[in-house]
This record gives structure tokens, sequence and C-alpha cells, in this order.
């Protein structure tokens, strides 16, 4: 026996319905009755017919209906907005761009795929979306600056010319800058960088032990520079509270020093450089007096480095990665 289709039942179900109106005529009750259910089950009918399809195609596009997709785009290294970023639904042609706020609102025909998210000197983002919710209802995303261009140190390579010459984003500097490079501390016997966080606490045991070296150094001795590497704003009034008189430098540039010293992000490192030179990572911090006195009087001193982060060479001298 042939199984009866949807329609085919809704039409026998109808013939059945009338018979049962005529034949109970006489009956004025089951005659409303059977009126009721004739019209319920017909109109029933007519809205199964008429219901849109909700699903979207393998493509994604969602049938004529529009998904709107609104965000904010900030720096992972400073948490401000980023004006002029690049949106883009992936598979389609069209740009928008974020606002002075960082925010973007994007429309697309799909109601699901990947929208991508691109600014000059960053490393892009691609997301996925669906019904019009981004990345399990995240509406804040950050960008992280593009190191890929960076030409790694290793030990005993002389600093670069662009590394010389990098404007260095920094605050609490004595003479009120804002803004420095490694350049104008060349003729200084060392340059120390040392990279830390407020919530890190030998980063900020370290700081405190060079914060009192530094007190008793003649001017063009050493030039002591940390780095602070999370959200800029953070460091100021950390340091105030402290009374930290060294310079540090903030904002995405520390990405960027952290590429050149070392082959992943870190934090708590000491970076030495003495004559022009990436001289040592000491796993001692580099902040005893009687080492440092020698370092300083031009003698030989070895300083065990610590190259867990660090760029290293093999035998043939080629850079790999030191798992």
């Amino acid at each position: 026996m042939r199984k009866l289709r949807k329609g085919e039942s809704y039409a026998l179900l109808k013939e059945f319905l009338l018979k049962l109106i005529f034949k109970s005529k006489n009956n004025r009750s089951r005659t409303l009755f059977s009126f009721g259910v004739c019209f319920v089950l017909l109109f029933s009918n007519q809205l199964t017919a008429q219901e849109p399809r909700r699903d979207s195609g393998a493509d994604g596009f969602s049938g004529g209906q529009t998904t709107i997709l609104k965000a904010a785009v900030r720096s992972a290294a400073t948490d401000l907005p980023i004006e002029g970023a690049r949106i883009r639904i992936d598979g389609l042609s069209s740009w928008i761009f974020t606002d002075k706020e960082g925010i973007f609102e994007i429309s697309t025909p799909k109601s699901k795929g990947n929208l991508i998210i691109s600014f000059d000197q960053y490393d892009p983002l691609e997301l996925s979306f669906e019904n019009g919710m981004l990345s399990n209802g995240r509406s804040v995303f950050y960008l992280a600056r593009n190191t890929s261009v960076i030409r790694p140190l290793y030990l005993g390579d002389s600093i670069p010319e662009s590394l010389w010459d990098m404007p260095l984003r920094v605050v609490n500097h004595s003479g009120g800058r804002s803004t420095v490079t490694l350049r104008e501390y060349s003729q200084t016997k060392l340059i120390v960088l040392d990279f830390w966080t407020v919530y890190c606490s030998p980063c900020i045991r370290t700081v405190s032990r060079w914060e009192s070296v530094m007190e008793h150094r003649a001017a063009g001795e050493i030039a002591y520079l940390t780095v602070y590497v999370d959200f800029e704003d953070r460091a100021l009034p950390f340091i105030k509270n402290r009374g930290w008189r060294s310079t540090a430098i903030v904002g995405e540039v520390h990405r960027l020093l952290n590429a050149y010293f070392f082959r992943e992000f870190q934090l708590g490192a000491v970076v030495f450089i003495r004559d022009g030179k990436f001289f040592a990572v000491p796993k001692n911090k580099g902040y005893r007096e009687a080492e440092l006195t020698a370092l300083l009087d031009g003698e030989d001193v070895e300083y065990e480095s610590d190259l867990s982060f660090a760029h290293i060479r093999n035998a043939v001298g080629e850079g790999v990665d030191n798992d």
C-alpha cells in the first residue's frame, strides 16, 4: 500500500468532514462542531504551506533576510580603539571601516560565515558568525602588531639601525619626554631593558633592585629602561605609587622589542646591550654590584644567560626554536 503524502491526507480528511456535515444537518450541535473542526484543519494546512524556510543553504545565504554584525576593534597592547580597521565578510568584495571609537556595523545577506578584520602592520583576525552572533557573542576584538618583519637578534649580534632609531613611547621620563630612541643612550657603557608588568611579582622585585642600583650610579654609566608589557594606562599609576624614577617604555612597541630579542612573548627577562651588541640575558637579572662594577670598568664578565625564550642558532649557524 502506498503511503499518503501530506496533501493527500488533508484532502481525504476534508472529504470525510464534508460528508459528516451533510449527514448531520438535522443535528445543529454536531453540524457546528463539524464546521469548526473543518475550519481549523483548513487554516492549519494553509499556514503550513506558507511558512518560510528559516535555514540557510550551504553557502550561508539567509534567503532574503539581512544579518547585522556590530563590534569594536582595539589594540591588544594598549586597549585603545583602532580607527580605520578594514572589515569584510569572507566571500564578499565590499569593505567597511571602523569609526574613531573603533566600532563597526556591517550588514550581510549571509546568516553564517566568516568576518575578516585587518589593519596595516597588524595581524588580521578571521572570526566566525552565525545567526547574527560573532564568536560566542563577543563584542570587542583585539589586533596584535605584526612582528614577522622583525629580524631576530642572537647573542653577540649588533643592534640594527632599525632598532636604534625605533620611536619608543615612554612615561615617567625625568625630562618629561613622551618618545625616545635607543640611539639617545648609545654612548652609555650599558643599556638595560627590563621587561615587566604589574601582575608579575618577581618582575616588580627586579625593578625595585635596579632602582636601588641606579641611585648610586653616575650619569652616563647605565641607561636603565623598563619595558611594560601590558595596557599602558596601568603603568604610570603603579610606577608613581612605588616611587620609581626609571623611564618606562609603554605601548605596542613592547611586542616589537620582544620579537627582536625573544622567539615568543615573555616577561621578566632583562636584556643587556653593550658596545652596540646584544650582550646577555642574565639569569640573575644582572643587578649585582660587583659584577656591574667590573663590567663598567671594561673587564670581561661572564654572565650566564637565560635562553629559555631567546633566539638561538644551531651548529651550522642557523636560527632554531629552543623548545
